[in-house]
């Protein structure tokens, strides 16, 4: 069942993936800042009509401090922006945004809702992808994604592309190679 998919991916690892149908590759730059104090809040960072104008740009298939960001270590939060489009014929599917990579722990909105969390769990949250359900809240056209990264240190942020998928009943798990 669904539920019980998050216990297969962690128990299975590489051997359990998806086959998933590409809808959208979302864009490599996204606006990007590092949150200060309680700005983000009293100011909806999450809303698609905040001003991000005087944000600076950071590419999403780097961490932050590959990009010379912040140094290595860092501990707190960043922000991300970005607008894609949603083709009509999509607007109906059962659709998932899908990280591929975000160190270490995030929050996800959608139009202005916030629709899910990548919850920090030691040595795993980091390197794995993180899948949320976006159904009912895309519309067709224009779509504002913002996400709350946070890292307690080491690398952060979003560090592999942001896809949107639209899910597949077909599960694939591969044999395990292991010699007993």
């Amino acid at each position: 069942t669904e539920r019980e998919i998050p216990t297969l991916r962690r128990e299975l690892g590489s051997r359990f993936s998806w086959q998933h149908r590409l809808v959208a590759e979302l864009p490599r730059t996204w606006r990007f800042r590092f949150e200060d104090g309680g700005a983000a809040e009293h100011a909806e960072w999450w809303q698609p009509t905040f001003d991000d104008t005087g944000w600076s740009n950071a590419r999403v298939d780097r961490t932050w401090q590959q990009q010379g960001l912040k140094e290595t270590g860092f501990k707190g939060a960043g922000w991300y922006r970005a607008t894609f489009d949603l083709p009509e014929s999509a607007a109906e599917d059962k659709l998932v945004l899908r990280f591929e990579g975000m160190d270490a722990a995030g929050k996800v909105w959608v139009n202005g809702k916030l629709i899910g969390e990548h919850t920090f769990v030691p040595d795993v949250s980091w390197k794995t992808p993180c899948e949320i359900d976006v159904a009912g809240v895309l519309i067709p056209g224009r779509n504002h994604v913002a996400v709350r990264v946070y890292t307690g240190g080491g690398s952060g942020g979003l560090y592999r592309p942001v896809r949107l998928l639209e899910p597949s009943d077909v599960i694939l798990i591969r044999p395990d190679d292991r010699r007993a």
